[in-house]
């Protein structure tokens, strides 16, 4: 379920540092791949219908987003970590 999109916004304005960026980018993959991210849906909340959130170890916050898309049943309502990938044989 996790989406996340580098740079988050593009713009001049935000100027992002792009180092910084694909540090962040690495610590994710290697989290997801290595079986170290967490991720778990709460809600209702106020006005959100439901809100996913991912946690990565090696990361200090926590990547949470809400859109108008429906709520993803699938994903559990307990923070549930992720097993790592199998290594490929061969």
């Amino acid at each position: 379920q996790y989406r996340e999109s580098w740079p988050d916004c593009g713009c001049d304005a935000c100027d992002e540092f792009v180092p910084a960026l694909l540090d962040e980018l690495e610590t994710m993959v290697f989290a997801i791949v290595e079986g170290t991210m967490s991720e778990w849906r709460t809600g209702p909340n106020g006005n959100v219908p439901w809100s996913a959130h991912a946690k990565f170890e090696g990361l200090t916050e926590m990547s949470v987003w809400t859109d108008g898309e429906p709520e993803p049943r699938k994903l559990p309502t307990t923070p549930h970590r992720w097993g790592p990938w199998p290594i490929r044989t061969g």
